[in-house]
């Protein structure tokens, strides 16, 4: 019987030992996740926000219109082709309207174009 109880007093010693070596990984853990909170706070830098532009539009800036792709066009879709057009504030079409068809290489749900035009008044 001594010996029975030697053996469960060695086991759940060690059962202890295992249960305080979990505890102190816990730890271990907590303070890694407190550290790596310190670390991404860290990584950004608050500043004062700068607001909208001062700067006022004048003649001669021009209009960049960049057209990456389309999403989640119907299923119906097979070659797609984008149209840009400018207007003035009287609905008059300035200029010629620019064009672009999808890549072959893209999908036809979501096509790729990778387009740019630019608008420049000349004064």
């Amino acid at each position: 019987e001594k010996e029975k109880e030697e053996s469960k007093k060695e086991e759940n010693e060690e059962e202890d030992k295992e249960e305080e070596d979990d505890d102190e990984e816990d730890d271990d853990d907590e303070h890694d996740m407190d550290n790596n909170k310190n670390k991404s706070k860290s990584g950004w830098q608050i500043g004062t926000p700068s607001g909208p532009c001062q700067d006022k539009y004048v003649r001669g800036d021009g209009i960049d219109i960049y057209i990456d792709s389309a999403m989640y066009l119907p299923d119906n879709c097979t070659a797609t082709r984008c149209v840009v057009k400018f207007y003035n504030s009287e609905s008059e079409l300035i200029g010629s309207a620019t064009e672009a068809y999808a890549l072959p290489s893209s999908t036809a749900s979501s096509p790729v174009f990778n387009f740019k035009t630019e608008w420049r008044s000349s004064g």
